[in-house]
Order: C-alpha cells, then sequence, then structure tokens
C-alpha cells in the first residue's frame, strides 16, 4: 500500500482508497454507465455528503428521467380499460400494489435529484446552500442548471 497525494485536497491517502476520507472526492475514475448510475443515485439517495462528478450525476439523472417516464407508461397501460383519464380503477390489489410503488419511486426520486443535486453543487466547489436559488422563480432553476453543467474546478467547499 502506497500513499498518494488527493488532486483535490492535498491529504495523504492510499492508492487503493476509492475517495478521500477528508474531502470525500473520488479518487480513481470509475466507468459509469446509465444502469450502474441508477443504481448509485438510489443509493446515496439519503446521502448530502461528499461530491458528485458531472458524469454521474447528468446519467443519473437521465436514468431516473428515464425510469419515471417507463412508470408514468406502466399507470397508463393500468388504466387503459378506463375511459376517463382523471379516474384511476385499477383490477385488483396486485394493481393497486402496482400503483402505489409507481407513485413512490416517482415522488422518490425528487429526493434522489435533490441529495445528486446538492452533492453536484459541492462539486462545483460552491456552498450547498446555493440549492437555495431554486426558491427564486425563472431565476434559480437555469442558475442551478447552469452550475451542474460547469467542470470541476478542484476547489472543495468545507461545510
Amino acid at each position: 500500500m502506497a500513499l498518494v497525494i488527493c488532486p483535490n485536497c492535498g491529504a495523504s491517502i492510499s492508492d487503493k482508497a476509492i475517495s478521500c476520507p477528508k474531502c470525500k472526492a473520488s479518487s480513481k475514475v470509475l466507468k459509469i454507465n446509465l444502469l450502474s448510475a441508477y443504481v448509485k443515485i438510489w443509493s446515496r439517495a439519503f446521502n448530502f455528503e461528499g461530491t458528485s462528478n458531472r458524469r454521474e450525476f447528468w446519467l443519473g439523472f437521465f436514468s431516473l428521467l428515464l425510469m419515471n417516464i417507463f412508470v408514468f407508461l406502466v399507470i397508463e397501460l393500468l388504466n387503459q380499460t378506463n375511459n376517463n383519464p382523471f379516474s384511476y380503477n385499477y383490477s385488483g390489489f396486485g394493481g393497486a400494489i402496482i400503483w402505489l410503488i409507481c407513485v413512490m419511486h416517482f415522488f422518490g426520486s425528487f429526493l434522489a435529484i435533490f441529495s445528486g443535486t446538492i452533492r453536484r453543487i459541492r462539486d462545483v466547489g460552491k456552498s450547498p446552500y446555493f440549492i437555495l436559488w431554486n426558491l427564486i422563480p425563472f431565476v434559480g432553476i437555469p442558475m442551478t442548471l447552469f452550475v451542474c453543467f460547469q467542470q470541476n474546478n478542484n476547489k472543495r467547499f468545507d461545510s
């Protein structure tokens, strides 16, 4: 085991470490695809610490978006026998359980994106409180998207 310097904060870490214990930045470039990004964003949904690089964040975002579209299609498939689009008539207990799982996924994905956005903002070097800009109509969301598209500037915000 050899010690190397963390490129983000300058701390000495093991060359076998996946992330720096001080700044929580990833020390290894991991290959990530759409499925692994989906699993990773859900496994870190309640974790507001650390960082998310740009690729991990956007692949996780789009994987959740695609899965929510799929969930919407499942709900509409369950409702296809009903002619009224504003009332849901599910066939039995199984249909209600599937509907409940779909709704839980849809609303749970908001938490996963929220925590991922905070980690992405921290990776760019801004305060996690930057996400409060989203409360300002017509200004906050474009500002947050602009920050999420930026590259890592290797300056960490110490919370």
